[in-house]
């Protein structure tokens, strides 16, 4: 169980940090997040494959 709060813990880092260090306009990180979290959440892959974008 600690593995799985780890690896969660892991990812919203990731996500934070990708929002904070993206230069990007608000209109652009929301549009980023938006997609990334669509391709996530709907492919196999469990992941985007953008690495470094918000939302990712």
């Amino acid at each position: 169980m600690a593995r799985f709060f780890q690896l969660v813990a892991e990812h919203a880092r990731n996500f934070f940090t990708n929002w904070r260090e993206y230069d990007a306009p608000l209109g652009r990180k929301l549009g980023l997040t938006f997609r990334n979290r669509f391709r996530a959440t709907f492919s196999k892959a469990q992941c985007c494959g953008h690495p470094g974008e918000p939302g990712c």
